[in-house]
């Protein structure tokens, strides 16, 4: 199978993405049923972000054996990880959320709340969700091989981002601004 075959099936797949999808509308609903008004013991809290920021941290350094080729994982362990290493991670991230939303997020909280980090929240997520459809126009559109070496990487990375949030700009003045201000009309009436 070549590279893809692998992204058809392992990487695009939704189903590959099911784990963290159900956590995180499990976190909505219990903060749904709550009201964002959960109360824990410090020793809850203190151990929740120790197991979060942890597991976080394994999940992201998890392949660094893998990807440097010092430590390769066996084949148990690479199977483990690519079953887990998602649902993890949307776990810790789902960690994150409760505590902020429930008063436990302390500095992270404050940080996360700044107010130009709401714009720059809104243009990244559409970045996120527009910069495969950039990669692929570009790529679709050479007609010859590219010669691989650090400055034509960097040009062409530096280009990508450089359309994507441009794209990702448009996109979120023309159709998300005003869908929010809609939102906001509708649902300030009930």
């Amino acid at each position: 199978p070549g590279t893809l075959d692998y992204m058809s099936h392992y990487y695009f797949a939704p189903y590959c993405r099911i784990g963290p999808f159900v956590i995180g509308i499990l976190a909505g609903y219990l903060l749904a049923v709550t009201k964002g008004r959960i109360h824990m013991k410090w020793f809850y809290v203190v151990t929740g972000w120790a197991v979060a920021i942890a597991v976080g941290l394994a999940c992201v350094y998890g392949i660094h054996g893998d990807i440097t080729k010092e430590n390769v994982s066996t084949v148990q362990m690479a199977a483990f990880y690519n079953t887990v290493a998602r649902s993890a991670w949307g776990a810790c991230i789902c960690w994150v959320i409760v505590a902020c939303v429930t008063g436990y997020g302390g500095p992270v909280n404050a940080l996360l709340s700044w107010s130009p980090f709401v714009f720059l929240g809104r243009l990244t997520y559409m970045s996120y969700l527009i910069h495969p459809t950039v990669i692929y126009v570009y790529t679709q559109n050479m007609d010859q091989l590219y010669y691989l070496n650090d400055t034509n990487m960097v040009i062409t990375y530096l280009g990508i981002l450089f359309f994507t949030n441009m794209a990702a700009f448009v996109l979120v003045l023309g159709f998300e601004s005003p869908m929010i201000g809609l939102e906001k009309i509708f649902l300030s009436r009930h």
